[in-house]
């Protein structure tokens, strides 16, 4: 379906693989070389991550050290999970949400990396994160 918007994306994804969880990196890491390898990477550093993990508070975590970061001349790409009223919350770059087109155009390129692998909705979320850091 060429041309989809946002919420056609979505809703595509999470019918496809309506596992949520299925443990294992293979098929994301599969999937990364063969989108890196389409990415000209001569002009990219290996970033500096901060993950953050555990049970309660990790949005707020994220977006105090996004804040801080930012202020102080960072450049700060944040994933996080799950959004509260619009998915391009869970992807902003300094602070900023990205645009629906830079979502579509992440997973139109994951689209095809993947060819037959199944991927499941955090998986393809993840990726499409990955995707915009990069671009």
């Amino acid at each position: 379906m060429p041309n989809r918007s946002l919420s056609e994306w979505l809703a595509d994804i999470e019918a496809r693989h309506p596992v949520e969880i299925e443990l294992g990196l293979d098929r994301v890491s599969t999937v990364w070389k063969r989108l890196k390898g389409n990415i000209d990477q001569s002009f990219l550093k290996t970033p500096k991550t901060i993950v953050v993990a555990g049970t309660n508070g990790k949005g707020s975590c994220v977006a105090v050290v996004q804040s801080v970061l930012v202020a102080h001349g960072y450049s700060v790409g944040a994933f996080t999970s799950p959004h509260f009223l619009r998915y391009n919350e869970r992807i902003c770059i300094d602070g900023v949400q990205v645009s629906d087109q830079d979502i579509v155009n992440a997973f139109e390129k994951i689209e095809i990396a993947r060819d037959e692998l199944r991927l499941t909705y955090f998986e393809f979320n993840t990726l499409a994160a990955l995707v915009i850091f990069m671009g």
